[in-house]
């Protein structure tokens, strides 16, 4: 149709011209567009007979009706401009198009990450980003090189999905950043894996730290007698507690110097199985022996005027418990006894002289170490790893950070009964991770 104040042709149900923006008459269109359905004739002269004729000017050729003679039809100056308005409103018309297709894009984008930055997903990215950003410091600050890799790799990743999501990074696919997310959560995996390496890795190192050792001369020493292996390491050696891990000991070794020491004395109120042996002599010294399988044997051996037997009892049931212990009455036959789940967490040693820095710590971490491999035996055996990635995570940064703190400590700085006590928690810690087959 066109304006009915210039004549431009304007688009259909248009308000306006766009050109002299007159008001457009909807009542007139109907009667407009019969009208621009008709042909729009010219009137030309032919050049061979001088005839006036009557053309249809959407042609570009004419015959005259008179002589037959065929002429081309060229534009005038008005058709021509009314040509170049026609092009030119189509122009304007595709740009207005193209800007509001888009600015459609751009609001949907908006909405987009709107909904992004509600959604679960985007949370939980967040989340598991600073979770892993944590686990790389605490991963590198302990010497967890392959674990610190991985933990960054997924901060990285975890980083990317959100951006992605947000839009701040430009994406084919919108379901990129999804893959990503669940890409980092996979890695938990080998994550975890690095992680028991690494306690592998830390149990040999222990072992590269063993040498040849001469058995020591002290009262307490005398009193047991010496393993088949003299390769190990001693701990501590004072006149009221022996520390002592020996290396190369197999199942066999143990179970035959546990019984060398009941024949030595220690056989009161004695408590065993295949990896731990606990007894005290009548004079009231106490030992407790463990094995693990990385064929270490541990001896503690502790004077009699340290603790009552009372404490004595309650803080050995908590170093060998595993869910079943073994109990004896003086007669010494062995009777089962279903002990409480729940580790008690009194020292073999005096308590009371131990530093108090020292001791709330080591209290903590073993408590701490309960609450892990409870989580981690959930962990192992459930079918629905993903849900309980973030309290993975979150376990896996804690542990770190105990492991690290525990590690710094050095016993040959303390006292003998701060050693003795931190020897106690850190044995008691690794016969439950043993236990769990955590290690």
């Amino acid at each position: 149709m066109y304006c009915n104040n210039c004549g431009q042709e304007v688009p259909n149900n248009s308000g306006f011209c766009p050109n002299c923006g007159a008001k457009i008459n909807p009542q007139n269109q109907t009667t407009q567009d019969a009208q621009s359905t008709e042909p729009r004739t010219i009137k030309l002269k032919c050049k061979n007979c001088n005839a006036t004729m009557e053309v249809d000017a959407s042609k570009q050729e004419a015959v005259c009706p008179y002589c037959g003679a065929k002429e081309k039809i060229l534009d005038s100056d008005a058709v021509a401009v009314e040509k170049i308005k026609s092009n030119t409103y189509k122009e304007m018309e595709y740009a207005r198009m193209e800007k509001e297709k888009k600015q459609n894009a751009k609001n949907q984008k908006e909405q987009e990450k709107k909904a992004y930055s509600k959604s679960f997903l985007s949370k939980f990215t967040i989340i598991m980003m600073f979770i892993c950003l944590i686990c790389t410091f605490t991963a590198f600050g302990s010497k967890h090189i392959l674990a610190g890799i991985i933990a960054l790799i997924q901060t990285v990743i975890f980083a990317v999905s959100w951006l992605m999501g947000k839009q701040i990074i430009g994406e084919n696919k919108k379901a990129v950043y999804k893959a990503l997310a669940l890409l980092g959560c996979l890695l938990i995996i080998p994550f975890s894996l690095s992680n028991q390496t690494h306690n592998s890795d830390r149990s040999d190192t222990a072992k590269n730290d063993f040498s040849k050792i001469t058995w020591p001369t002290s009262e307490l020493a005398k009193l047991i007698p010496q393993p088949s292996s003299n390769i190990g390491k001693i701990n501590l050696d004072s006149s009221n507690y022996l520390s002592i891990d020996v290396g190369n000991i197999t199942e066999a070794d143990f179970k035959e110097y546990a019984q060398k020491c009941s024949d030595a004395g220690f056989n009161v109120d004695y408590k065993k199985n295949d990896t731990y042996y606990i007894a005290s002599d009548t004079n009231g010294n106490r030992l407790n022996i463990t094995y693990d399988k990385d064929e270490i044997m541990c001896i503690q051996l502790r004077a009699a005027d340290t603790s009552d037997d009372s404490e004595n009892s309650e803080a050995d049931t908590a170093v060998a418990n595993t869910g079943t212990a073994i109990t004896t009455d003086n007669s010494g036959s062995d009777n089962p006894a279903t002990t409480d789940s729940g580790d008690t967490q009194n020292s073999t040693t005096d308590s009371g002289s131990v530093t108090p820095e020292l001791k709330e710590f080591l209290d903590s971490y073993e408590s701490f170490m309960d609450e892990y491999i409870a989580f981690m035996q959930k962990y192992n055996s459930s079918g629905d790893t993903l849900s309980m990635a973030t309290d993975y995570a979150k376990m896996l940064a804690k542990y770190a950070e105990f492991s690290k703190k525990a590690d710094a400590y050095n016993t040959d700085e303390m006292s003998a009964e701060d050693a003795a006590y931190y020897l106690d928690v850190m044995n008691r810690v690794n016969k439950k991770l043993a236990d769990a087959a955590l290690n």
